[in-house]
């Protein structure tokens, strides 16, 4: 009986530091800058839009976090949106099929895809 109640407290008390820790880390989450971009080098004047709402912050960052590496040569058409996630900036892609292609701007040379993408591209065209 003790042991029951043992491993009952320890899988509780795993269960609210998890829960604590991820309300933590959704306070301090800094905006997101979105541009409209003309061609890679030139963004659309007066298209800024900047993201306050901390579950915006959080969806695009996790797909940000969870997009999937393509192989092969990357050779782009000029992107759709410039985004500054945090630190990093990306250039963005929004395809027909539902999905997004994003590159970080420092490593022009792989693109990720977005799958199921359709939330993701909703709240960067608000």
């Amino acid at each position: 009986m003790k042991i029951k109640l043992l491993i009952l407290a320890i899988l509780c008390s795993i269960y609210l530091a998890a829960c604590t820790g991820n309300e933590q880390s959704t306070k301090n989450l800094q905006p997101i800058e979105i541009n409209e971009m003309i061609s890679f080098s030139e963004q659309r004047p007066n298209t800024l839009q900047v993201l306050a709402n901390q579950e915006d912050i959080l969806s695009i960052t996790n797909s940000i976090n969870s997009a999937k590496k393509l192989d092969g040569k990357v050779d782009m058409a000029d992107p759709h949106y410039h985004l500054k996630v945090g630190k990093s900036n990306y250039y963005l892609w929004v395809n027909q099929d539902h999905t997004a292609t994003i590159m970080n701007v420092n490593d022009t040379n792989t693109i990720y895809r977005i799958y199921a993408a359709e939330k993701f591209i909703s709240t960067i065209q608000q």
